[in-house]
């Protein structure tokens, strides 16, 4: 089963990837992050209402009553990381911006985890968890270092002509 976990969250990435290149693509036709982002959203809405109806059983089952108001940040800090996510992809590139995407998520991930904030279920650093982040963020490093030379060379050209 552990399998099917893994493969879904991979076809997830997949599907963060295209969703970034494509909104970007919505971005920079429409001149407008805000109504990429938007779309974004909207667009979801519509699968996972169907889901929901289905999952609850033509909306009667579900167990409201032990929601807290913080568990609905999640899609506040959604609605951010997309918009994010589109404005930054036109000027960094999709593999720079999930790269650097993906180190904030597995380093707090890593202590959300370990301390077992947010009713997470713990389990503890150790040596392979903190060998595989620091991979990752070396990772992202080496991704980054191309992009960053790119962005000090058009810096140094623009000053250059002050």
């Amino acid at each position: 089963m552990i399998i099917l976990y893994l493969f879904a969250c991979f076809l997830a990435g997949v599907c963060i990837t295209i969703q970034a290149a494509t909104s970007a693509a919505l971005s920079n036709a429409t001149k407008l992050p805000s109504f990429a982002t938007l779309m974004s959203f909207i667009l979801a809405l519509i699968p996972l209402f169907i889901y929901y109806a289905i999952e609850s059983r033509g909306f009667k089952d579900g167990k409201y009553t032990d929601v807290k108001w913080w568990h609905f940040i999640g899609g506040i800090l959604a609605g951010l990381d997309v918009f994010t996510i589109i404005w930054t992809v036109p000027k960094l590139g999709a593999t720079i911006v999930l790269s650097f995407t993906i180190v904030g998520q597995v380093l707090l991930g890593l202590l959300i985890d370990h301390f077992g904030w947010l009713d997470v279920a713990k389990r503890a650093i150790s040596l392979w968890r903190c060998s595989g982040v620091a991979l990752i963020i070396i990772g992202g490093i080496l991704l980054g270092v191309e992009e960053f030379l790119r962005f000090k060379d058009e810096s140094e050209k623009v000053s250059s002509f002050k």
